[in-house]
């Protein structure tokens, strides 16, 4: 007599098609797109607008990489509440353009759109095809798909709409997320979120630097580190450029300030600030040259006859020599785990909010 196996069936939910199905690219894993959407902090209304006063525009959201559809799939369910519920069409279509045709008119009135773009044709239609298969469309409609490059997407959207910023949150999964910054702040609206998430913390870094030298509207909020060894929140970094004091010059304005006020002379800095002996003590990680795909060591005030990784002998000297040259004061990256010292796996996260340029400060 055989047993009987009872098999229980249910609805497929997002984690199980993010882990089985097929994939052509590297996927965003369930967890990671969960932080990543949570860091976003996405709040929309299910309440229809006020029909007597003049309807807010939508809340636009744009993916720069769409990949496996993972990350679009978890933003579009994230604004599933702002959009009614798509008509019922009757009956069967051939083919994708015949169905877009017959919901454009219920698409014109959205109150939240996703937007996702990506260079080549196939990942796109991969992923297209994955939110549409899920549940039966449930989250398909409120995800635009484009192909081409994202700038000259920006461009061009800014110039239909006649407008300069119309994105509340813009997401860059991209190796040269730092080629798209400018473009990016200026399609997003003030208080926007952009985000970078790239497997290397040096193409972070590039961001850092990249917004520093074109002075752009944006104020890194944080860095975390996603993926194994990071846990479920993440491990927030500390990357950012400061002023490389030089010690003798640090000694002397601790002599002023203790003659000054009779303190006992203890350590003061500009906040943000490193010192010589900061960089001796390991506290600025090492760069390496041509790491990633795509991105050049962000410490580029290092003389080309020294090596990335310089010794602790080696900085003051180079210090020395600049202020005796008067050129301006040195600036190095920072690039460190706030808790930690160990990197496993994963990627890295960079979120940054547009603010007004009169509300920027800049400490360099």
């Amino acid at each position: 007599m055989t047993r009987r196996r009872v098999t229980p069936v249910s609805k497929p939910n997002v984690l199980c098609l993010m882990l089985t199905a097929d994939s052509t690219v590297t996927k965003i894993y369930p967890t990671e797109a969960n932080l990543i959407v949570s860091l976003l902090d996405i709040h929309v209304s299910s309440i229809p607008p006020d029909t007597e006063t003049l309807t807010p525009p939508p809340l636009e959201i744009l993916e720069a990489g769409t990949g496996h559809g993972s990350l679009t799939l978890h933003l579009a369910r994230a604004i599933h509440a702002a959009n009614q519920p798509p008509p019922q069409l009757p009956g069967s279509f051939e083919n994708e353009e015949e169905y877009e045709h017959h919901i454009r008119p219920w698409k014109e009135n959205r109150r939240a759109i996703v937007h996702t773009i990506d260079l080549d044709q196939a990942h796109s239609n991969h992923a297209r095809q994955i939110v549409r298969d899920f549940r039966r469309r449930l989250y398909s409609h409120h995800v635009d798909f484009h192909i081409g490059d994202v700038s000259e997407w920006l461009n061009r959207e800014m110039a239909s709409r006649q407008e300069t910023s119309f994105l509340s949150y813009c997401l860059l999964d991209l190796p040269a997320a730092h080629d798209h910054l400018s473009t990016v702040a200026q399609a997003l609206n003030t208080h926007g979120i952009v985000t970078a998430f790239n497997p290397s913390i040096t193409q972070i870094a590039e961001c850092v630097r990249t917004i520093r030298d074109l002075r752009l509207p944006l104020v890194l909020e944080k860095v975390v580190e996603l993926g194994a060894g990071a846990g479920t929140g993440g491990r927030q970094w500390d990357v950012r450029i400061a002023k490389v004091r030089h010690p003798g010059r640090q000694k002397k304005k601790q002599v002023i300030q203790a003659s000054s006020d009779g303190s006992s002379g203890a350590k003061s800095t500009h906040p943000g600030d490193v010192t010589e002996d900061d960089l001796s003590s390991n506290i600025l990680s090492d760069l390496p040259r041509g790491d990633a795909e795509g991105v050049e060591n962000p410490v580029s005030d290092l003389s080309d006859d020294q090596d990335a990784s310089p010794t602790s002998d080696e900085l003051p000297d180079m210090s020395i020599s600049s202020e005796a040259a008067g050129t301006p004061e040195r600036t190095e990256m920072v690039c460190r785990p706030t808790v930690g010292n160990m990197v496993v796996g994963g990627g890295f996260l960079g979120v940054w909010r547009k603010m007004r340029k009169g509300d920027v400060l800049d400490d360099l």
